[in-house]
């Protein structure tokens, strides 16, 4: 993805699944970010009445994309059980500003929810490779860590 400083964007693509038969409660999901050019706005989430499987960008943040729209604060969110929690899911979206020039890129976010009196945390990976400014032909987006 290439961007320019002061960019705000959503990205998407991250759908969890409630597969028990009760409740889970988000926590705390954090991206792991790798290089400078990046700055962690937050993190949303879209219930499973949203339009469609998922929505990988939206350059905004909260997002405002109609598929997805409304969206709620991820942290503290609750994931209810039922058929629809196994099949459809929840999309959590991460919000970024682009704050410096360079190749940035987030390989995966932790995510930590609670089951009852457990705490429980998965890491989902989804390479998001960023260049800043656009276009910037000596910058690799994709894959790979930042230098």
């Amino acid at each position: 993805m290439d961007a320019n400083v002061g960019d705000v964007f959503s990205l998407g693509q991250l759908v969890v699944f409630n597969n028990t038969d009760h409740r889970l409660t988000l926590v705390a999901v954090e991206p792991e970010i790798k290089g400078q050019g990046l700055r962690y706005l937050g993190s949303r989430i879209a219930g499973m009445d949203r339009t469609i499987g998922f929505v990988q960008l939206d350059y905004a943040y909260p997002p405002v994309h109609r598929d997805v729209f409304p969206t709620e604060e991820a942290v503290g969110a609750v994931l209810r059980p039922g058929k629809d929690a196994r099949k459809h899911g929840y999309e959590i979206f991460l919000g970024f500003e682009v704050v410096r020039s360079g190749r940035t890129t987030v390989p995966s976010v932790k995510i930590t929810y609670r089951d009852g009196a457990r705490t429980l945390v998965k890491r989902l990976t989804s390479t998001l490779a960023l260049c800043a400014p656009k276009p910037q032909p000596d910058c690799e987006p994709e894959y790979g860590d930042a230098e």
